[in-house]
């Protein structure tokens, strides 16, 4: 009976996801008019969501010097850089307070290089291999002393990954080795993206798997030759799907790479669809598995921020692109290449959306009409309505060489050298 239930809620969210009437929005979720904004766009101030911006320089000596590819994060007033396995914790002023770093095999340590910072506390995380399969949660305080060990509980799945954004509640990403829905392939009603627990170990709901597309045209077969017009990414794809689990407050947000609906976890148990991007003209009838060229819109299933007056996203546009260039989407990234990426704005106060059109030549984001800085563009979002990103001391000493900025940053900028750390650049929502 229970796989008899979960097959019908499976069917429901398959015909959401692929047949939802754009027009009514009646049942709970929200449609959100992509299409119309298409080749369109405009630019948008930072000041249309936030109250401040403030560049912070954080302090440069030989303890608090941050590596390459660095990652910021944004809690209890502090500001946590990650690079290379360890945080480098500042005060909200920039400040170097202290390293945090418990690699090891001691009873207060971890063996993975991928420590997290905790929602709200600024507390720090990380998730360890004991060894036969047993794994548990390092837990340690936001000044990175011990606090406690949490059991997680034994599953067949092998574990991914571990996230905690909601309090008191773990979520862990795990392996799946069948997709369902899809014709031709045996459908498993109890698989799951994630399973989430309490900090007592105890196993508080199942996320399920995001319903399949119906338009979505698998790699059945491993075409090393993809149709006509068309490009994969790799041709030797195992048909896996990535899907994206965010957070809004104490809401969990799911969404594959292929689907246009962003679903909600309700009830520790099922999936609602929340929000539905309404492509209009746009909206494909196929779309072929790894698709990285050509006439489709896809959601970027790694940049999500949503607050209680908007959500930001990032739509892959391809060919319908109206703002491409070359450049680096990230600093992960080592060559420049085409991008044809558009960050999408969804003001919920008005129901209006709009693609970022860029303040400067080749640079996306929000324009800093407060202090005259750079583009916006958040990499972390904190508990309590902060953004923040990061800026290399020298792009920013380029940006003030060849563009006005106001007096205050002017004179941050002149104090810096090129081998100073980065600047992180901190956002107040409205």
């Amino acid at each position: 009976m229970r796989n008899l239930f979960l097959f019908l809620i499976a069917l429901f969210l398959i015909s959401c996801n692929s047949g939802v009437d754009k027009r009514d929005s009646s049942l709970g979720y929200t449609v959100i008019d992509v299409g119309s904004d298409v080749s369109k766009g405009r630019v948008v101030d930072i000041s249309e969501i936030a109250s401040n911006i403030t560049y912070i320089p954080l302090e440069s000596n030989a303890e608090s010097f941050i590596g390459r590819a660095p990652v910021v994060f944004f809690e209890n007033e502090r500001i946590y850089v990650k690079s290379s396995g360890a945080f480098k914790v500042f005060d909200k002023s920039g400040k170097y307070l202290f390293t945090f770093d418990r690699r090891g095999r001691g009873p207060e340590e971890y063996i993975n290089s991928h420590p997290k910072v905790e929602k709200g506390t600024g507390n720090l995380y990380a998730d360890h291999g004991k060894g036969g399969g047993n794994y548990v949660i390092k837990s340690y305080s936001r000044d990175g002393n011990y606090l406690k060990e949490i059991p997680i509980p034994s599953v067949q799945s092998r574990y991914l990954y571990l996230n905690k954004s909601i309090p008191n509640c773990y979520a862990f990403r795990v392996s799946s080795d069948t997709l369902p829905g899809i014709p031709g392939i045996q459908i498993d009603v109890d698989e799951i993206s994630n399973i989430l627990i309490d900090s007592l170990s105890n196993i508080i709901g199942y996320v399920p798997n995001v319903p399949v597309d119906s338009r979505l045209v698998l790699n059945v077969n491993r075409e090393k030759t993809p149709p006509k017009g068309k490009q994969f990414l790799n041709p030797l794809n195992d048909n896996s799907i990535i899907q994206a689990l965010h957070f809004f407050k104490d809401t969990i947000r799911i969404y594959d790479f292929y689907t246009d609906t962003i679903f909600s976890f309700v009830d520790n148990s099922r999936l609602i669809p929340r929000y539905v991007m309404d492509y209009g003209k746009y909206t494909p009838s196929k779309i072929y598995q790894n698709q990285v060229s050509g006439n489709l819109i896809t959601l970027d299933y790694q940049f999500y921020y949503e607050t209680d007056k908007f959500l930001l996203l990032n739509f892959l546009l391809r060919d319908y692109a109206h703002e491409p260039f070359y450049g680096k989407k990230s600093y992960f990234h080592v060559k420049e290449r085409e991008i044809t990426d558009a960050y999408g704005y969804y003001n919920k106060e008005t129901n209006k959306f709009t693609f970022l059109n860029h303040p400067k030549e080749c640079m996306p984001g929000f324009r800093d009409d407060i202090a005259e800085g750079p583009p916006f563009v958040p990499t972390y979002l904190s508990y309590d309505n902060y953004m923040i990103t990061l800026c290399f001391a020298h792009t920013l000493i380029e940006y003030a060489s060849n563009n006005e900025v106001s007096d205050p940053l002017r004179k941050i900028i002149d104090a810096l050298k090129d081998d100073s750390n980065p600047i992180a650049i901190l956002v107040k929502l409205k």
